[in-house]
């Protein structure tokens, strides 16, 4: 996914449902491409992003929370927490309403 060997890793994790899981695999797989290119290539694109509720980590049935763990740059990261900020919304709010829309 990325190669630059200079630039710093790290790992990020967030939780969502299990549909939702379901359904951004099945995205991936039918744009023949991993969930985390998928879901990397989706948040740094430039789409409007469609604000929905979303059920927030904490109060997703423990049976119901995927865990979905990403490996990127840690610039990636902070441009996605920028983003979130800039809308004033949580950095999972963010990312799922992003990945939905």
């Amino acid at each position: 996914m990325f190669t630059d060997s200079n630039t710093k890793q790290i790992s990020f994790c967030f939780h969502t449902q299990k549909k939702k899981f379901i359904k951004w695999k099945k995205l991936a797989k039918k744009a023949n491409m991993t969930l985390s290119d998928w879901i990397v290539k989706k948040l740094n694109s430039d789409i409007d992003i469609v604000l929905r509720d979303i059920v927030l980590p904490n109060d997703i049935e423990k049976d119901d929370r995927w865990l979905i763990k990403l490996t990127i740059p840690s610039v990636i990261k902070g441009y996605w927490v920028y983003c979130s900020r800039e809308r004033k919304m949580k950095l999972v709010k963010w990312i799922t309403n992003k990945l939905d829309s």
